[in-house]
Parts: structure tokens; C-alpha cells; sequence
């Protein structure tokens, strides 16, 4: 009688609990789409099914809303979620009002499980990522971007021997260019040259494969998604983030890169990662004896930890840049297939360039590169892998219009790739247009949204369009990119794609210029 009693007060209180959470947008005046349990509101219900990409997530809510600021859904179990849609609104969270949304999306993520993943840059918080953040923004400099150009030049000379080799035949572009990505990570990051090209069975791709997702596993994707919905669930239950035995792989090579460097017979500096990392390390004591720098947070920290911090940022190149790389060169490629027009436009603009520096592309030379600069931006403005910028809100902040305080801990979306697709600022948006960007017609603002905006935008964007301006020149000048028979007509999202590619994936062909 006891157990049954208690039984019926745990499921009322159980009962309580989820419609007080179900119901906060309601109780506080904003609009919202209906939540239900146990996974939220329809758009969530969708994502965690597995019928709506992540990236798409917020869409509906976008578009349904359009005469609001803002508007609520739920996640799961609950969660209020807050979309904002209102571009001058959208950057006071990013930009103005900063102070008031430092942090990304939480992850309860166990320290002893994840030991590598929960001290990575973007796991931080406050004054711990701004110290991190000025550590790690040496790595991008001007002076250190153009040092890596011949490297990157020498493995797009691989990069060219190697779609030799595929002759006419349909060319799968993601995995051409991660390859291309994995070299140049692995070189300009941790002085590691590869040269895996024509080996599928490499242990270094065989690596990548499976920390980022590329094996073909299906779990991949589903625990992605539970360890980002429930974070603290997957916490209890010891579910790890990557790949035990990827994630051990790169560790050791970037521990053993570092031993290397820090012995008495180390060559000279490199200036990658690597040494940047370990120039913060040696900062760090600097700091422990009263000198102020950005080393600060390493300064408070035991030798052990500091040496899992940095190594932590190793992998966080891996998560954060290979497989964005790869994925906008593949959509790129797709885009150059698909308007030859443009193409023509765009390798006219490459000659040039290369004909009034000798034949050679400089670091100056891809700054030059306008066009090509603007046809890389259209191709990420027009198909969607990056989802919502997410921000948490850190201390409440005040919205007039509805009267409503976001709270401290509130997870805030701006979708900023809807916007860039939206008639509200651009004409014609699902048109490919590179001139969008020569004409105005794109506020300065949202260029870049896929890399974020504000403080907490991408350290590494530079280098990415880098990358990326350096191939495409490379390439185009090498080869007419043509459409192929597995080239898909419409670029609809994959839900169950690792790399938020379109279904059917993403091929060309490449025809070699005369």
C-alpha cells in the first residue's frame, strides 16, 4: 500500500514537473511551438527520428514566426530553446551583448571519460576560453598563414597527380578533398607528412574514418545526437564522445611530435601547432612568476593537465577543420559543375592572378582572388551543413518587446544560414549568384555566418578559406569540373550523413585542360 502510494505521488510529481517545463514559453507571453514529451516539439521530434537534419532544425520555426523576434520550441524532455530571428536582435546576442552570451551549447561531458574532448576550445567557458582563444590565435596569424602556403601548394600538386589518375570517371568529392584535408591538417598542423594517397587502407585514414564518422557506422550519428540532446544522460551512462581507439591514435602522435620537439636534439621551429602550443606551455611559467600574458590559464594548472590541454586542442583541429574543409570544397566543386558559366568567370579571374605572379600562387596572390572568394561563400549561402549559431545565455538579459528576460543558462539559436536564404535580405536567394556578393546585396555582416560572428566566431577561418581559395585555383586551372551522371539535381539534406551532406553525396568529373 506504502509502495503504491509512493508510486502515485513520483508520477504525479513526474507529471508536474514536465508540464511546468512544457508550458514556460506559454507562462511567460512568448510565441512558441507546442512541446511534447518525452522529445520536445515537432521539429525536435523529427531531428531525434532521424527525418530532419540537424542543420535544418530551426527552419520551420523561421519561417512560421516571420513577424516575430523570437519564438520558443522545446527540446528534449523540455528544454526551452529560444530562436531568434530578428537580424538586428540576433547581433546584440552575437556581437553588442556578447558579455551576456559568452558560452556555446553545454555538454556534460565526464573529464575522466573524455578527458581530451571536454578540455578542447570550444568545450570552454568564459574566462577559461578567452585565455585559450588568445593562446591558440597565433596559430592564424598573417605572418604564419603564408609560411604554410608552399606547403599547401605541394600537397595540391599531390592533390592534381591523383585526379589524374581517376581519369573521366564520376569522382566522389568528399572523399577526394578529405583526403586533401587529412595532408594538410596533419603537415601544417603537427609537421606530419602522410602521402596516403593511394592507400584506402592507410591507418591514418583508417583513423580519421572513425573519429569523424566516416566508416559508415550508423551508431555514429545516433550517439551524436543523444550525447547532444540528453548530455548529462550520456554522461551517467559512460558514453564516450569519439572513438576510444581513433582518438588514442592521434594522441599519441601528437605526444610524440611534442617529446620530439621539447628534446635537447629537436630541429628548428616549424611554427605549427605544435610549437605555438608548446610556446604557450613554456609562457605558462611566466606567468607563475608575475608576469601577466594569455598563458594565464595554463599557469594554474599541474604539468599533466596543461600537457591534456594542449593536446586537446591538437584533436580539436581534426573536429573542427577537416571535415568543414572538405565539405565546402565538395559543395564548391559541385557548384563549379553545375554553372560552367561561372566557372569560366572564375578561372579567368585564377589565371590572371597566376599569369602577373609568373605561374605561382603566393599567399598574396589568393588574397587577390575576389571572385573566387565570393563563389566559395555563395556555394556554404546556399546549402545548409552548418546549422544554427547557438549561444548560452550567461546572465539574464532583457528583451523589451516581449517583456521577457532570457535566463542564465537559456540555449539561444541564431540561424543564421536561414537568414542568408531568406527574401527578407536577398532577392531570388535560391538562385547561385556570386555577384550577390559585389552588389550589396548581402549585408557585409552575414557573408560569413557560416563561420559564425562575434567574439566567439571561428578562430580558424582564415585559414580555412585559404585552403579551400588554394585548391579551388589550383584545380579549375587544371581541369574543367563537369557534371557527371551521379551529379544530383537537387542538393536535399541527408539527415543520417556524419558531414551533413546532401542524399546521394556529391560527385564530378574532371576533364583536363589543353
Amino acid at each position: 500500500m506504502i509502495l503504491a502510494t509512493v508510486a502515485v505521488i513520483f508520477v504525479v510529481a513526474l507529471i508536474y514537473y514536465f508540464s511546468r517545463k512544457f508550458s514556460y514559453f506559454k507562462r511567460h507571453g512568448l510565441p512558441y511551438e507546442t512541446g511534447y514529451f518525452p522529445l520536445g516539439s515537432t521539429n525536435s521530434w523529427k531531428m531525434m527520428t532521424g527525418s530532419l537534419s540537424f542543420a535544418n532544425v530551426v527552419d520551420d520555426i523561421y519561417y512560421k514566426y516571420k513577424d516575430e523576434k523570437c519564438a520558443g520550441y522545446y527540446g528534449p524532455l523540455g528544454d526551452p530553446i529560444l530562436v531568434v530571428r530578428d537580424w538586428e536582435l540576433s547581433k546584440k546576442v552575437l556581437i553588442k551583448d556578447f558579455d551576456h552570451f559568452v558560452d556555446r551549447r553545454p555538454f556534460a561531458i565526464d573529464e575522466k571519460l573524455d578527458p581530451y574532448f571536454s578540455r578542447m576550445m570550444v568545450m570552454m567557458r568564459g574566462e577559461a576560453w578567452k585565455s585559450m582563444r588568445s593562446i591558440m590565435t597565433p596559430v592564424f596569424t598573417s605572418g604564419r598563414l603564408k609560411n604554410m602556403i608552399p606547403t599547401m601548394n605541394k600537397i595540391a600538386g599531390q592533390l592534381i597527380g591523383q585526379t589524374r589518375k581517376l581519369g573521366d570517371s564520376p569522382v566522389h568529392t568528399k572523399k577526394l578533398f578529405k583526403d586533401f584535408a587529412m595532408e594538410v591538417i596533419m603537415a601544417t598542423g603537427f609537421g606530419v607528412e602522410v602521402n596516403s594517397w593511394d592507400d584506402d587502407n592507410h591507418i591514418v585514414k583508417k583513423m580519421v574514418d572513425k573519429l569523424m564518422g566516416y566508416d559508415g557506422n550508423p551508431l555514429f550519428i545516433l550517439k551524436f545526437l543523444f550525447l547532444f540532446s540528453f548530455p548529462k544522460l550520456g554522461s551517467f551512462l559512460g558514453i564516450k564522445v569519439s572513438d576510444a581507439k581513433a582518438e588514442k591514435f592521434f594522441v599519441d602522435i601528437i605526444e610524440q611530435t611534442m617529446k620530439q620537439r621539447k628534446g635537447e636534439g629537436a630541429s628548428e621551429q616549424k611554427n605549427d601547432l605544435i610549437d605555438i602550443l608548446l610556446k604557450a606551455m613554456e609562457d605558462s611559467k611566466n606567468s607563475q612568476e608575475g608576469h601577466s600574458n594569455s598563458s594565464s590559464v595554463l599557469a594554474q594548472m599541474s604539468d599533466e593537465e596543461k600537457e591534456l590541454v594542449v593536446v586537446s586542442q591538437g584533436l580539436l583541429m581534426f573536429f573542427a577543420g577537416f571535415d568543414t574543409i572538405s565539405t565546402t570544397l565538395a559543395l564548391t566543386f559541385h557548384f563549379l559543375a553545375t554553372n560552367p558559366d561561372l566557372q569560366e568567370k572564375l578561372l579567368a579571374e585564377v589565371r590572371k592572378v597566376m599569369n602577373d605572379n609568373g605561374g605561382d600562387l603566393t599567399y598574396d596572390c589568393l588574397n587577390k582572388l575576389h571572385y573566387t572568394d565570393a563563389f566559395i561563400n555563395e556555394a556554404m549561402r546556399c546549402y545548409n551543413f552548418v546549422g544554427a549559431l547557438e549561444r548560452v545565455c550567461v546572465k539574464p538579459y532583457y528583451i523589451p518587446e516581449y517583456g521577457f528576460y532570457v535566463p542564465e543558462g537559456m540555449l539561444v539559436q541564431v540561424p543564421g544560414q536561414t537568414m542568408m536564404q531568406d527574401e527578407e535580405f536577398l532577392a531570388n536567394p535560391k538562385l547561385f549568384n556570386p555577384d550577390n556578393y559585389f552588389e550589396g546585396k548581402v549585408a557585409p555582416a552575414m557573408m560569413n555566418l557560416n563561420f559564425g560572428l562575434g567574439p566567439r566566431n571561428c578562430i580558424a577561418m582564415r585559414f580555412a578559406m585559404m585552403q579551400v581559395k588554394l585548391v579551388v585555383a589550383h584545380m579549375v586551372s587544371t581541369f574543367a569540373v563537369l557534371q557527371c551522371e551521379k551529379t544530383p539535381k537537387e542538393l536535399i539534406p541527408n539527415p543520417l550523413n556524419a558531414s551533413l551532406l546532401p542524399k546521394g553525396d556529391l560527385w564530378v568529373s574532371f576533364q583536363p585542360r589543353k
